[in-house]
């Protein structure tokens, strides 16, 4: 499915951006057979965002080839391969959907290799020039892998989490808004107005599982997730930051978590990426998003 939301105000042409991305996406999967860092890190904005599963999000390209040389010396990818399913022009970003097929082992292990598929979300962005950069990249799997702890880099940031550029202070207001109703739904374990965040034509794309497509199949897996008993002891939702494209709005989330049942307690947080789609009355409602969860500490 290609859609263009919005004709972009460098006046890239449709087909000129997918070859780029196309381009791109090799390069990605280069650096991944090679266990090239560099490659990757060239694909990226200077500011860009990298959202592995596991790993808390990468801000800048410091940060992003200190994760990938560490995680290329761990493991060889023996396959990585991307396949797009949409692509959405907004202005000058590119939004980009896919899934991934990787097969990969640790590089002291004679153990068969790891084989999993997963999903993915990409923001890119145009500059002056019609050339593409990742402005932000997030990556998870359609199943909880058994070693996570091979995808998590201790890293500390000298950059610091940059906040991106988010000129709107009543877009800021609506996302506080926005995101303070979707924890208390979460507390809640209210599966219904969870859904009711999302178009009846979004596409979600959860934790550890497969995306998740229209109304008639979101409703009833949110309901169904929320129902696990778990009480919600405190839960906190933000974003690193936002980028208002007009009918269309790219956020940048953040959760924190805890809850405990009669098993135990526990604590989680995670990021992804949301595109919010404005309707007529202009409410925001999710169109796309993607959640991924951080390793444990």
């Amino acid at each position: 499915m290609i859609a263009q939301l919005q004709v972009c105000s460098q006046g890239l042409a449709s087909r000129d951006w997918k070859i780029k991305i196309a381009d791109g996406n090799r390069l990605i999967a280069s650096a991944y057979h090679s266990g090239d860092a560099s490659k990757l890190n060239s694909v990226f904005d200077a500011a860009g965002l990298a959202m592995q599963e596991y790993q808390p999000t990468l801000s800048g390209i410091k940060d992003i080839r200190h994760y990938y040389t560490e995680l290329f010396s761990r493991l060889q990818f023996l396959q990585y391969e991307v396949k797009t399913s949409e692509t959405f022009q907004a202005n000058d970003r590119i939004i980009e959907i896919g899934q991934s097929h990787l097969s990969f082992q640790k590089k002291d292990s004679s153990a068969a290799p790891t084989n999993v598929t997963g999903k993915y979300m990409q923001v890119w962005a145009i500059d002056a020039q019609g050339n593409l950069k990742l402005k932000a990249r997030a990556e998870g799997y359609f199943r909880n892998l058994e070693q996570p702890n091979l995808f998590v880099v201790p890293i500390k940031s000298e950059e610091g989490a940059e906040k991106l550029a988010a000129h709107s202070s009543s877009l800021r207001h609506q996302l506080y808004a926005l995101n303070t109703l979707m924890a208390e739904a979460v507390r809640r374990r209210d599966g219904n107005l969870r859904a009711d965040f999302f178009t009846n034509d979004a596409a979600f794309m959860p934790f550890a599982d497969t995306i998740k497509t229209g109304m008639a199949v979101l409703r009833p897996y949110l309901i169904q997730y929320n129902s696990y008993p778990v009480t919600i002891d405190s839960i906190a939702i933000s974003n690193t930051g936002f980028e208002d494209l007009g009918t269309y709005v790219i956020e940048y989330p953040w959760f924190k978590v805890q809850g405990h049942n009669t098993e135990g307690s526990g604590r989680g947080s995670g990021k992804g990426i949301r595109l919010w789609r404005r309707n007529k009355d202009c409410c925001l409602q999710i169109f796309r998003e993607i959640g991924l969860h951080n390793h444990p500490e």
